[in-house]
């Protein structure tokens, strides 16, 4: 395909050299084969090229489930670099990247996203101070200070107002903060690894004391590991920041690679499901895997027992648990849940394949095994109790083996280098694919080129002197009745061009919202659930019974949503919505162009005989208006989709269904608003062009040029000459 584009390049060379002969015509042709300049090829061949040469990684798992020790296993070989978050609300979006130096950039919130969360905080309290009232009335509530009737209350709302009530989690901390945000965004670099590291802790450790306004952090880093890689580290579910949540949404949905981190011995649970709901198949090569993190803590438990004492047995059969759950746990979301689409259905289909056994701990008592920490010496000592075969001594070949198949990560390394392999292969064929096609076009566009210029030879050869000056008589003859004619035919396709774009696209689009509206719809689920607390069985005449409880029951009905779901039903919406406007009205602008040139042409003869005007020239004239003709561009990239993440139950479920109810009802009425206005614009652009005077302007103009090249004709006829035979040698 070098080829090819050296080629287009002479051929463009040409057309500056004999710009007056050729930049017309070109233009026409690169219009009608949507030809871009070999510039624009070039840079549409680098961005697939850069596209698919960086690698995104991204880690989804809930708090201390092992995302921190699988990343600093990943890229620092087991060192503890990055810290480990302890709630949900200590999480923030975090994307690790190669660069020449050690940096890092923290986004806090702004001052916005801080009176968001205490607005959401506030609803929460209120929440919170009603039920607490209705609680203090009731029997067995009586002598209960407020802290413990508030406990299971407090609870049972943050699952029922999931937002708000992580916007209550957050903003107590941000009460507790003395810090004063001046700057939303920070830059800050360090002389090495270590000292990057204890700046972390400030930013998005536990204690770190501009932890509660983190927003986001990237680090950057020196390290060979992380060229051609970036890492998305998600922050927990239920993100009070919108802004936040939409953008982990869209780093995941670019992401190449997802890693599901999940414990071992508390495998995939309903929170995992929850954060599995922001992955999206939208984007990406999108290959999923799961880690069962922890798995030391598993191998020394009850699997010890049915493996024997085996310690290779005992990591097959937890791998073979972990495996039959997550199959069916997914299978069964699936079934009940059918809007996730195909997203899980590899991890389903090959959840052997899918599942890596893991253990962080291993990898860092291989690092540390002079000086051993109390933890990795505790988990030293259970792994030589129980399995003494293969943990004798830190020092011993078996030993180091063992650790090393305990932490898997060079499987987990070989799986993304599989990944990487593939994300070549795909880059290639989109190339191969892009050139092939680009390589076609450009011969056509050189094969009409040279029929171009040969008819232009035939032209001058064969047009005579006082044919050329009849034609000219007769042009202005004609030019008043036909120019009424063809202004009043324009018109009338303008018209009609106005009428039937509307109707066509509100048709495909009512589709498209029924689709949407039913996906919502299906999101909606209900469960039902049973409470118990404990009521008093005291009677005041019964001293042997005071402080006597019972246990009572309570079932319920609550509606759960699954909002990843939801989303992805919206944002297939106004992606679908975005791309049908656009072919659409590619195809009516390409039919309205072809009506344009048939039509007038068709009208022009009923004014004027055959003989007495120059069809081809009339033909090429009206082609080159047309091609010029400006479309312009909808996008609906601005709507914001409604707030909420992961699955949202009871009013916090039927408010986010309603929302999504409310946003294609509102999306349906701006799209329709918006399409009047774009065919105003299209066909006021169309309007504007005086056609008829538009039209001879330029007749006269070739007229008089071929009349020029007529005088000249030995001058014309060799210069014609050599374009032909240089475009000629560019087709061997």
């Amino acid at each position: 395909m070098q080829k090819q584009l050296e080629k287009l390049e002479q051929i463009e060379n040409l057309i500056v050299k004999y710009n007056d002969r050729l930049k017309d015509k070109s233009e026409i042709l690169l219009n009608e084969y949507s030809l871009s300049t070999s510039k624009k090829i070039k840079d549409d061949l680098l961005a697939i090229s850069d596209e698919a040469r960086l690698m995104k990684i991204g880690i989804i798992g809930r708090v201390k489930a092992g995302k921190s020790s699988l990343i600093n296993a990943l890229i620092f070989d087991g060192k503890n670099i990055l810290p480990a978050a302890a709630t949900p609300m200590t999480a923030a979006l975090t994307q690790i990247r190669y660069a020449q130096e050690y940096k890092v950039e923290i986004d806090f919130f702004s001052q916005e996203d801080i009176q968001n969360i205490k607005s959401k905080a506030d609803e929460f309290q209120k929440l919170l101070d009603n039920e607490l009232a209705k609680a203090k009335e009731r029997p067995h509530n009586l002598g209960k200070s407020d802290e413990e009737i508030l406990k299971p209350i407090k609870n049972r709302l943050i699952q029922d107002y999931e937002i708000a009530g992580a916007s209550h989690q957050q903003y107590e901390m941000i009460k507790k903060s003395s810090f004063d945000i001046s700057n939303t965004l920070e830059e800050k670099s360090f002389n090495d690894l270590e000292e990057l590291k204890q700046a972390l802790y400030d930013y998005v450790g536990e204690s770190g004391k501009f932890m509660p306004f983190t927003k986001s952090v990237n680090i950057y880093l020196p390290i060979e590991s992380l060229e051609g890689i970036s890492i998305v580290d998600t922050p927990g579910i239920n993100d009070p920041i919108i802004s936040r949540e939409a953008r982990t949404k869209e780093e995941l949905d670019q992401c190449d690679v997802v890693f599901i981190v999940s414990p071992s011995g508390n495998f995939i649970t309903t929170e995992d499901i929850k954060l599995m709901d922001r992955i999206s198949s939208k984007n990406g090569i999108r290959e999923i895997y799961v880690v069962g993190s922890k798995c030391d803590t598993q191998i020394c438990n009850s699997v010890k027992e049915e493996a024997n004492g085996n310690f290779n047995k005992a990591l097959e059969i937890l791998k073979n648990k972990n495996t039959q759950h997550l199959s069916n746990v997914l299978s069964s979301l699936k079934e009940s849940n059918p809007e996730v689409g195909d997203v899980f259905d590899t991890l389903i289909e090959k959840s052997n394949e899918r599942i890596f056994l893991s253990s962080g701990l291993a990898l860092s008592i291989i690092n540390n095994k002079e000086n051993l920490n109390s933890m990795e010496q505790h988990t030293f000592e259970r792994l030589q109790k129980n399995y003494a075969d293969n943990f004798s001594n830190l020092n011993d070949e078996i030993t180091l083996a063992s650790l090393n198949e305990l932490s898997n990560i060079n499987a987990i390394k070989k799986s993304l280098n599989a990944v990487a392999l593939k994300k070549e292969e795909i880059k290639n064929q989109k190339i191969n694919d892009y050139l092939n096609q680009k390589g076609k076009i450009i011969e056509d566009y050189l094969q009409s080129l040279i029929l171009f210029i040969k008819e232009r030879k035939e032209e001058i050869q064969s047009t005579k002197i006082e044919d050329l000056q009849s034609e000219k008589e007769e042009i202005n003859n004609i030019k008043a009745d036909a120019s009424s004619v063809l202004d009043e035919t324009y018109a009338d396709i303008i018209n009609e061009f106005e009428t039937m774009i509307p109707v066509k696209l509100n048709t495909e689009f009512n589709i498209l919202y029924n689709q949407a509206t039913s996906d919502v719809n299906n999101a909606e689920n209900t469960e039902t659930r049973t409470e118990s607390y404990q009521v008093s069985t005291s009677k005041w005449y019964n001293p042997f019974s005071w402080g006597s409880t019972k246990t009572e029951y309570e079932t319920y009905t609550v509606t759960t949503v699954r909002t990843g779901a939801v989303k992805n039903a919206l944002q297939n919406l106004l992606s679908n919505i975005e791309n049908k406007i656009q072919q659409e009205c590619f195809n009516n602008i390409k039919s309205l162009k072809d009506s344009i040139k048939s039509r007038l042409l068709k009208e022009l003869r009923s004014v004027v005989d055959d003989d007495s005007i120059n069809t081809r020239n009339f033909r090429q004239v009206i082609s080159a208006i047309v091609s010029s003709l400006y479309m312009p561009q909808i996008s609906f990239s601005d709507k914001k989709l409604p707030e909420g993440s992961g699955v949202l139950e009871g009013s916090s479920a039927q408010d986010f269904i309603s929302s999504a109810q409310d946003f294609i009802h509102d999306l349906k009425t701006a799209v329709d608003v918006d399409i009047k206005t774009y065919t105003r614009n299209l066909t006021g652009e169309l309007k504007r062009i005086s056609l008829s005077q538009k039209l001879f302007q330029e007749y006269d103009k070739k007229l008089q040029e071929l009349e020029n090249d007529i005088n000249n004709q030995a001058l014309a006829l060799s210069e014609l000459s050599d374009i032909e035979k240089q475009l000629q040698d560019l087709k061997a």
